[in-house]
């Protein structure tokens, strides 16, 4: 018996204020075992033992048998029985896990109909220097349950076969004890994990409650309170059906058993208990709701990833803006721009189109008035200069940008690299960057020779096209006319028309500049650069 506001032993007390905090106590007030304790006569010390509701004397008031006075219950010292110690609980309303002379499966059984039936009783009966211990015990053992009796009848009915059919019916006795010790393993972490996550909770609550005011008790009785809460949750240990259909009304019941124990346990006012038990709900709510917006905005503003190089980049970042080398001459491509054009146009922008959007100019190198080559297909159409090719889907936003370098080897005939085994070694510096029609963006910039080179096949099928209707000469008169103007671009007849960049760099510098940016190769040429 002790003072339910400071948990002071009250045993072998007159009634009247506690010795420890002055809070009034009385007999009459208590809800005892029937027969647990002695009332005793003030006057002589005999002892009477009540039978009556909750423990009380019938009648509560009498003369005594020993000395004749006449005593009233409300007047009687308390004292346990001979046969029982003063840690002996007494009351009616302790909480069974904190009661001893309960069998575990007793103590636990008794604790859940409890939570879910008189949660205000529970709360009464936790005392004021709880410990840890017992609810832990009550919440690890929940846990198990629902993880033991719910979840593995299904993993027995679906997983076990699944797994047999995959593995087939040969596994050895010390492959089943492995995986028994695997899944125990696992079951021994979501315990642990379930009180961690449970002591959280608790210091959530207990944080609240105190900015709110105070509190009757410490942290541990808040935890303890969480713990004995979470009563309702063994619905979840019905096999199959308790982890998919009864979690979500156990959990809401949970959540009302908390509020009204941690209410009495605590002494504080339902609402200060409501918001408190509900601000660990409403902290999840918010991180829940900030991911979903976290991962909605990344997926807005980065672009897909493209299969052997850096992406496009988002507006107005560095990686916007590219630089397009046409016959040994390099222009600033705002790609942004030429994206823009080429995804809200269905018909392929002709050469000046292309130049305004790449930065308001002609593109150095391709002189006045360059001839445009075009062709077309099922699905796409394109044209091309000598080093450069424009691709473009008929019926998505697709389209594909190849060029070729200028420091490709072009030491002997240009027309010998497409025939010949002697050019056949040497090796073309290509970049291509590619949006397909299902939104995936790619680039690279691969050194490809002639035997690994085979078609634009692959970007035409990206863009949406049908590649059958992609004549053979397409590739090879392009690429042929592409390494003569490198070839004528690099000529000492011709230097002088090209010296200066549009930069104001030498050919030299603007070579090396490139050799930095460009990405690292890849094996295979545009064909086998993969999206």
């Amino acid at each position: 018996m002790k003072c339910k506001n400071c948990d002071y032993p009250l045993w072998d007390l007159k009634p009247g204020p506690c010795p420890e905090c002055g809070e009034s106590f009385s007999p009459v007030s208590e809800r005892f075992k029937p027969g647990e304790v002695r009332f005793c006569c003030p006057h002589c010390d005999q002892a009477y033992y009540g039978d009556g509701e909750n423990g009380h004397l019938v009648p509560a008031a009498f003369d005594c048998v020993e000395c004749g006075a006449g005593i009233d219950e409300s007047e009687c010292v308390i004292r346990p029985r001979e046969d029982r110690g003063y840690e002996y609980p007494v009351t009616a309303d302790v909480a069974p896990c904190f009661d001893p002379t309960l069998g575990r499966w007793k103590r636990f059984w008794r604790t859940v109909a409890m939570s879910m039936t008189r949660p205000r009783t529970l709360g009464e009966g936790i005392p004021i220097q709880s410990r840890i211990r017992p609810v832990f015990g009550f919440a690890a053992i929940l846990s198990a349950s629902n993880l033991v009796v719910g979840t593995l009848p299904i993993f027995l009915l679906i997983g076990v076969p699944f797994f047999l059919m995959g593995a087939g019916a040969t596994l050895t006795i010390p492959e089943v004890l492995v995986l028994v010790v695997v899944f125990l393993g696992l079951g021994l972490l979501s315990v642990c994990m379930a009180l961690a996550g449970i002591t959280l909770v608790g210091a959530i609550i207990h944080g609240v409650l105190r900015m709110s005011g105070t509190t009757r008790g410490g942290i541990g009785r808040t935890i303890s309170c969480a713990c004995l809460g979470s009563g309702p949750l063994i619905l979840g240990s019905v096999p199959v059906l308790g982890p998919y259909c009864l979690q979500t009304p156990a959990a809401i019941w949970g959540i009302v058993s908390t509020i009204l124990i941690l209410s009495v346990a605590q002494g504080v006012s339902g609402l200060r208990a409501t918001l408190s038990v509900l601000t660990p709900l409403f902290v999840l709510i918010g991180l829940y709701v900030s991911v979903l917006i976290a991962v909605f905005a990344i997926g807005v503003t980065v672009p897909a990833g493209p299969a052997g190089g850096a992406g496009f980049g988002p507006l107005g970042s560095p990686a916007a803006q590219a630089s397009l080398t046409i016959n040994g001459q390099e222009t600033s491509i705002d790609f942004v721009a030429v994206l823009d054009l080429l995804g809200s146009r269905k018909t392929l922008p002709d050469l000046a189109e292309f130049e305004a959007s790449a930065g308001g100019g002609k593109i150095p190198g391709l002189g006045s008035a360059p001839v445009l080559t075009r062709f077309e297909g099922r699905g796409f159409e394109g044209w091309w200069v000598p080093g450069l090719m424009v691709l473009k889907g008929l019926d998505a936003d697709a389209f594909a940008v190849l060029e070729v370098d200028p420091r490709s080897d072009v030491s002997h005939d240009p027309a010998s690299w497409l025939t010949s085994e002697q050019g056949s070694s040497r090796e073309l510096r290509m970049k291509f960057r590619e949006r397909t029609r299902d939104g995936v963006n790619r680039q690279a910039g691969p050194t490809i020779s002639a035997e690994n080179f085979q078609s634009l096949s692959e970007l035409v099928e990206g863009v949406g096209g049908n590649a059958e209707d992609l004549a053979a000469d397409v590739p090879k008169s392009w690429i042929a006319a592409s390494l003569s103007a490198i070839e004528k671009a690099s000529s000492p007849e011709d230097s002088g028309s090209i010296d200066v960049g549009k930069n104001g760099s030498t050919p030299d510098e603007t070579s090396r500049k490139e050799s930095e940016d460009l990405p690292a190769p890849l094996e295979g040429g545009p064909a086998n650069a993969g999206g």
